[in-house]
This record gives C-alpha cells, structure tokens and sequence, in this order.
C-alpha cells in the first residue's frame, strides 16, 4: 500500500443516521434558575447507552456546550468491535450550533503518529485512541449535502459505515478540490493546514485545521525524523510496516507527546463549517487520577473575524462528574466553553437580528445617515443608499428577483478614549483599501490615511490610548475595518454583491458587533438601531419583515415593532457631519441610562431563556440565509 497516506482499521458499525430517526430519538429538557438555563438534547449512542447534548447558561460568564456521557463507558471504548458516526441536534440556545457530529472508528487514532507503541514506547503524535466530536454551525443535511463526496484514497480509511472517507490531496476534481479551500486567515486565527500523511480531509467533516500550538517542535502534530527520508514518511513507514508485517520497523521517527485532547477547526470551501474538541478514551482516567487537572480546560484559538452569528469557543472543556445521588452514575464532560456575549454581522440590504435573535428589516431613507450603536464614549453611524440589485443566476431554471432595496454604504465611528481624545475613522464600501483617521487631543486634530493594498492580504493597525483600529485587505474582493474600545469590537467589512457580475461589482459593507464585555450590566446602556437589543433582558422582540415572495420586491419595513420610538428618532442630521452622537436616543455623552422598556414594543416577543446578551446582524438581501425572511435562490 502506498506510504504517505492514513489507514484505519475498522469495523462496520450499525448507527443511527437518517435525521428523521435521530428525532425520534432525541427530545428536549430545559432546567431553569434564575441565574439563566440548561437545554438538552437527550438522545443514544452504540456502546455510550445514553447521552446528553447540554447547552449550559447557568453560569452566564462562561456558557457551555458539551456532550455528557458515563465515565466507565466512554473508557470501555477500548474494548469495542465496531464504532459509531451519530449527529444530535444542538438545543437553539446555543447559535451558532446546529447539531454535534460524534465519531468514533474501532481504535481511532491517526497521522500525525510514529506508532511507537508498537514497539513497546509512549505513542507520538496523535496515534492514542479517540474520539471526534464536532459542533457544527450546518444542520445535518446541508454538512452531509456539502462534504459528502470527493475522491478518496484507495486504500484508506474508512468510517464505521464502511466507506472510504479521506480525500485525495492530490486529485484535481473541483469537487474534491473543495474541501481544501481556506477561509480568510482571519477567520482561521491560531489553526494550520497540515499537509503531511495526505493531509486531512474527510468526507462528511471537512478539511480538518490543527492548532499551531500541536504543530510547534515538540508538539503531537511534529514528527522528527533521522530515517532514510529524514522527513514524515519515515514515521509512516514505521505505520505500514506493523500494518503489513506485523512487525514494527523503526525508521527513527518520532513524533511529540499528545496531553490526550486538542481543538481542532472543521473547513469547508473556504468556510467555517465546525469547532471540534479531540479527546482520548484515557482522558477519563487522567481526570480521575489527576494527572490532568479536574474539570479541564484548554485554549480555543480565538478567530479575529467570524461569519456566523452566536456564541463562539474560547476553551475546549472537560470533566468528570461525580454521581449526585444513589442510583446515579459517574458522568464524563466534553465539548466548549463559550464566550459570554458572541459575535454578529450586518451584511447587505440590512435584515437586523437583535442581541437575542430577533429578526426586523430596515430600509432607511436613501442617502441617510442612522445611528447604528450609541454606547459611553462609543458611536457607529452607517449611511443607508437605496439601490436595485437581481438575485439568481442566468441558467433555465435558475430563480430570478429583482430587488429594489438598500445598503450600508459608509460607516463612521467616533470613540472617546480614556484620556479625553476623540478618534473618529470613516470608511466607505467603494474605498475599501483606506481608512480616514483622525485623533483630536486639547483641540489639536492629527490626521492620517490608513491604507493597505487593493489586492493582496495586508494589514495595518493603529492604537490610540484603549481604541484600536485595524484595516486588513483578505483578498482581491474583501477588505475590513474593525473598530474596538474596550466594550466593543465593530468590524466593518466591504464585500461585493452576490452575482457580482450581473450587478455591476457594487459593493456592500456588513457588520460585525461584537461586545467584549457583559455591556448589559454596564452603567450606561447601549441604544441605536442594533445598541438597543443589548437590554440585559431574556425576550426577543421581533418586527416588520419585508416580503420577498414577488419576483420584483420593493423593501419598504423600517423596524417597526422591534425598536423603540419612530425610525427618523435615530437619524443623524446632515449638518452636525456623520461622526455626530447625537440622536434621540444617544447615550454617547450619557453617565447613567436605563435599557429600554420592551413591554412598549409592539413586535412578536419571544421568550429566549437565559441566553446572555449577544451582539445583532442584519442579512442582506443579495445572500442566501434562511434565517432572513429573503428568498432562497438556487
């Protein structure tokens, strides 16, 4: 067989696949305190009996999410015949996380390894048995649609259903070429392509980032070699010739030691699709004898931009639970810790979605300028201009609309530093290669021009006192300006239209509001058109939604229902210029405001559990997302 590409051993397993099945397993159960609420999917999985899928808000700093099982089965794994693929649904209040996918082929372990174990040594690399467990942001038929075929390695491994499932890293195949198509490096922050054994792309997964710190000398994912090849392959062949023999040949490789989990970041045509955390079967006996601290915490690398809205990983989470009572068993943990207050966008022709998840549409008037977030010391305004853009392609059947809508077409930022200084940067859509940056001090204004290049990946960072301001181009078609002060980090981002070409390249901005501290708690509440949704309450207001059944649609909802007072209330008046605080609501210059009073909204409340405030989006109609109320182009 040949050398440089992995294998498993496995055993067909019998599973549960189909998504219709695995509801009819699962069913929900919600704890509630007042210090927030536990979700969780209930559900089975072969030689785990019953599981847990928990979507922990009881402590609001850290929320959690994890699949809880019993100790003594998770260890017994080791002595199973056959293994399992099994996806559970992620309880709602856990965005933006749709269903975890837990994996386990019969003694998994795979490259980067040296097999050492075989000879009687520590195994290197993460040649140790585990599982997978991923949490993805896909429901399970769109992962399965997207990552289901490529060409694979014959042989290879395969997955407990049999198949093969790795993926050739050297076909051609645009199919296949897929799963090895990068998202923007900021997206991916803290997390390498290995391109080693094959690489590791696997169908149904993805393409399977490993964390730089596992790639550093030293690290499970560095081999070392003195052999006849001095590189990976020796420790490979050290694999084959156990598999073929069964005798280990040393080949002088060697890989380093595995503590028993990593992260892991699950990829897909050049997107997000998945965090995972990878732990060992003996992670349980680590923890109970501790050899490893009890509950367990490691580093999730922290993205400096995300696509998806929701909760993100800041640590990989894992513990053994003692029983509660007689009768109760010894329960295993693991899965992430989340941040407190996730990450957000605005995109496109802004569809809003507030800090718990309510949905409105806001035109605006063409050529306006809006107050998006008025915090202390802390203003976004963006300009609205109403444009007509077509969605769909030009094939038969291929659905069409026209869309008279709106976009964000400049955003302006004014924060106050603690030192008194005003910083001020305007940023527009069709200028995405610079930043006007301006820093006032005892009335003395020094001005500059943020620029980095209109094609290729570069980055240019200021700080003044607290306030960063960072311009990055990712591609030729995308560049980004993030905003931070503290309390929060805005992301302006210009990006084309969808169907670029038919619309003529118009270019768009999309935001990401991100809070980087529980602002619900703050002295001074957050207001503005998306501030406002940050009210520190558990009750999502959703309001005026435009229809988009037509083949032409006219955008025409400004909010009503889901924002407080009338929309011109947060209209920024001309002749006080764009970077002004000052609208009906500001809460710029405030020293003490009061959130708003949700019972006086008039749009469909929801209540959301006690799901911590999170930052708002708003979809655009240019893009696909079933979470808009917009058509679904195909």
């Amino acid at each position: 067989p040949p050398c440089d590409r992995l294998f498993f051993v496995v055993v067909r397993a019998m599973t549960v696949r189909h998504s219709c099945l695995r509801r009819l397993l699962s069913f929900l159960l919600v704890v509630a305190t007042a210090g927030g609420s536990m979700t969780a999917t209930n559900s089975t999985i072969p030689h785990l009996g019953d599981v847990k899928l928990v979507c922990d808000h009881l402590d609001g700093a850290a929320p959690k999410l994890y699949l809880e099982t019993s100790a003594d089965a998770w260890l017994a794994l080791g002595n199973v015949t056959d293994g399992f693929d099994v996806s559970i649904e992620v309880p709602p209040e856990c965005p933006p996380f749709k269903h975890a996918f837990v994996t386990y082929a019969v003694g998994q372990s795979h490259p980067p390894w040296d097999f050492r174990f075989a000879n009687g040594e520590a195994a290197g690399g993460y040649g140790v048995p585990h599982l997978d467990v991923h949490f993805i942001t896909k429901r399970v038929d769109e992962r399965e649609a997207l990552t289901a075929a490529c060409t694979t390695n014959n042989p290879g491994p395969v997955n407990s259903f049999g198949e093969l499932i790795q993926c050739s890293d050297t076909a051609t195949d645009a199919t296949t070429r897929k799963f090895f198509v990068l998202p923007p490096a900021d997206e991916i922050t803290g997390f390498e392509q290995d391109t080693t054994f094959g690489d590791h792309a696997i169908k149904y997964h993805g393409l399977h980032l490993l964390p730089s710190s596992d790639m550093q000398p030293g690290g499970p994912a560095s081999c070392v070699s003195t052999g006849p090849t001095g590189t990976w392959v020796d420790c490979q062949m050290q694999f084959v010739s156990v598999v073929t023999t069964g005798t280990f040949v040393d080949h002088n490789c060697t890989c380093g030691l595995w503590d028993g989990t990593s992260p892991i970041l699950n990829v897909f045509n050049g997107e997000v699709i998945g965090n995972e955390v990878m732990p060992t079967i003996s992670i349980v006996e680590k923890l109970r004898n501790n050899v490893l601290p009890n509950p367990y915490y490691e580093p999730f690398p922290e993205a400096k931009a995300y696509t998806t809205w929701g909760y993100q990983p800041v640590q990989t989470y894992h513990q053994v639970i003692a029983p509660t009572g007689p009768g109760f068993i010894e329960g295993f943990r693991v899965g992430l810790v989340l941040s407190a207050t996730p990450a957000g966008s605005i995109t496109g022709d802004p569809h809003f979605q507030g800090a718990h998840g309510e949905r409105f549409d806001f035109a605006g008037v063409n050529n306006t300028l809006y107050a998006l977030l008025s915090a202390s010391g802390f203003a976004v305004n963006g300009l609205f201009v109403r444009t007509s853009f077509v969605m769909g392609g030009t094939c038969k059947k291929c659905s069409q609309k026209l869309v008279h809508g709106s976009l964000i077409a400049a955003v302006y930022f004014r924060a106050r530093t603690s030192a008194g200084t005003t910083v001020t940067a305007a940023y527009e859509a069709d200028a995405p290669s610079r930043v006007h940056l301006t820093a006032l001090t005892d009335g003395v204004a020094a001005t500059t021009e943020v620029e980095v290049s209109v094609k290729s990946p570069d980055a240019s960072q200021y700080t003044i006192d607290e306030v960063s301001v960072r311009l990055a181009r990712k591609h030729a078609r995308e560049a980004e300006l993030v905003v931070a002060n503290g309390e929060f980090a805005v992301a302006a981002t210009s990006r084309f239209l969808g169907w670029a070409e038919r619309n003529g390249h118009k270019k768009r901005l999309d935001l990401t509001i991100k809070p980087l501290k529980d602002v619900a708690r703050a002295k001074v509440a957050p207001h503005g058109l998306i501030g406002q949704t940050f009210d520190g309450d558990s009750v999502a207001v959703d309001g005026m939604l435009d229809d988009y059944s037509p083949a032409v649609v006219h955008t025409k909802a400004m909010g009503e229902g889901a924002i407080e007072g009338e929309p011109s209330d947060y209209e920024i008046r001309r002749a006080e210029g764009p970077f002004s605080p000052a609208f009906k609501f500001s809460r710029f210059a405030a020293q003490a405001a009061a959130p708003r009073d949700v019972t006086k909204l008039t749009g469909v409340h929801r209540h959301v559990g006690g799901l911590a405030a999170q930052s708002a989006t708003a979809i655009g109609d240019d893009m696909t997302n079933d979470s808009t109320g917009g058509p679904q182009m195909v």
